[in-house]
């Protein structure tokens, strides 16, 4: 026969004390009520650029007004029956009329020949 004296009972390690995963943080706002400002050294530097930037962009604009207006450019109006290549000709004798003729045309936008009479050309400089 055999006889149970006593049920040895399987004791547990004792329980971790449980790691808190969420910790609280102090709250963002001052004593006066607005929020607190936080940047990061790399957030200054950008915040700098960002200063120079703006800064530049100011001087440019300025110099700009300061220089004033662009010297006036003299301008044809295209008469009836008249030709681009008879203008470039008339206007800059000293260039071969080829040439005249791409110049009157990238200081006025024309992607082709044709000019309408009552038309206003800008005269491109010469040399």
């Amino acid at each position: 026969m055999s006889a149970v004296t006593a049920w040895e009972v399987p004791q547990r390690a004792p329980a971790a004390p449980q790691v808190r995963h969420l910790r609280v943080v102090p709250d963002l706002l001052t004593r006066a009520g607005q929020p607190r400002l936080r940047l990061t050294a790399r957030g200054r530097l950008v915040l700098a650029l960002a200063g120079v930037i703006a800064a530049l962009g100011v001087i440019m604009a300025s110099a700009a007004i300061a220089a004033g207006p662009t010297p006036s450019t003299s301008t044809v109006t295209v008469a009836e029956g008249q030709t681009l290549s008879e203008i470039a000709h008339a206007r800059l004798p000293e260039l071969p009329v080829g040439e005249a003729v791409v110049r009157f045309q990238l200081a006025n936008g024309l992607s082709s020949l044709e000019v309408n009479a009552g038309q206003t050309l800008v005269v491109p400089s010469g040399s």
